[in-house]
């Protein structure tokens, strides 16, 4: 049922690795003074954060540089690839993986050893995001971007009535059901950052911009990223 709040990759992880690796050749041969940016994107269950993130991968696209989406889900798809993982943190450990190790456990207030379920979806969130034209759904991305100006932070809130009704058109539920999981899914992914992270996932200090989609068509909310990462020359 939540597949269709956020579809499920129909992509190869080895597709997926391919593209960050030609936006890594890219971004080496590029002349900007800063590395490409990363949208990260936290949501309150029952939003839409991931139509937010396709709109905004088709419009920052363009026909020399290609953003990509990646869910939590998909992350930890590559993150399970281990092969794969290998290869990405060796590209990364060129231009800094031990820095990488630190800034995580600094930023989840834990010592690596200490978070082995969490460590190769941190990682990855890293090295994807530092590759840049990533937008990243999830994953508590928000929070491992904190260090980085290259990363632009929102998080789409919006109320327990709006989120419950558009659970139960999208799923086609009643709203008692709806009701109960969109308790029971907020409750899941605050847990789920604070069970390896020492902040608050709805803190609104760790995002550019908070915006609700109550208020906001993703269009709308489109337009603002947009133009908020312009105001800060990130694109």
């Amino acid at each position: 049922m939540i597949s269709k709040l956020t579809p499920k990759n129909t992509r190869s992880i080895a597709d997926y690795v391919k593209e960050i690796k030609e936006t890594n050749r890219l971004r080496s041969g590029s002349t900007l003074d800063h590395p490409f940016p990363t949208i990260t994107i936290s949501r309150e269950f029952g939003c839409g954060g991931y139509p937010l993130a396709e709109e905004l991968v088709k419009r920052l696209s363009t026909k020399d540089q290609k953003w990509l989406l990646y869910s939590r889900e998909l992350i930890l798809d590559i993150a399970k690839e281990t092969d794969l993982n290998l290869e990405l943190f060796n590209e990364s450990a060129k231009s800094g993986g031990s820095k990488l190790f630190q800034d995580l456990q600094e930023l989840l207030g834990v010592a690596p050893s200490d978070f082995t379920r969490y460590k190769l979806l941190a990682q990855n969130v890293r090295i994807i995001g530092d590759q840049g034209n990533a937008v990243i759904l999830g994953a508590g991305a928000s929070i491992l971007a904190q260090k980085e100006t290259h990363f632009f932070n929102v998080r789409i809130t919006g109320s327990f009535n709006f989120r419950v009704s558009r659970v139960a058109r999208k799923l086609g539920i009643s709203r008692y059901e709806a009701e109960k999981m969109v308790a029971e899914k907020t409750d899941e992914r605050l847990e789920f950052i604070q069970s390896f992270s020492k902040h608050d996932i709805s803190d609104p200090g760790l995002y550019h911009m908070v915006l609700r989609n109550d208020h906001f068509e993703t269009e709308h909310m489109a337009d603002l990223i947009i133009e908020g990462m312009k105001k800060m020359n990130l694109i």
